[in-house]
């Protein structure tokens, strides 16, 4: 059960969380403590943003935290309806 200000609890260790994100800087910044409360809890969080490999501080972020990450392809300011539903596509691989 997952309660706001109670902590999160999970019995089994194989759920996942997929974490977004736009810009991998915002996702180290703003979520890192989300992130290692979710692994505390027993969740497995992989994350995914566009151009992970020039950034390394999420990279070694999640590699010190035995994290899944990979990159994104995801264009911000995008109206491409084809575009939207290959980057629909590649989430759903995840």
């Amino acid at each position: 059960m997952f309660l706001w200000g109670h902590g999160l609890k999970v019995k089994k260790r194989n759920h996942k969380v997929l974490i977004l994100g736009s810009d991998a800087n915002a996702v180290i910044n703003f979520r890192k403590e989300l992130i290692l409360e979710f692994l505390s809890s027993g969740l497995r969080p992989h994350i995914a943003v566009p151009d992970i490999s020039s950034h390394d501080d999420l990279r070694l972020f999640c590699l010190e935290n035995s994290i899944s990450f990979s990159e994104l392809k995801l264009n911000r300011y995008s109206t491409n309806i084809f575009r939207e539903l290959l980057t629909l596509l590649q989430i759903i691989i995840i």
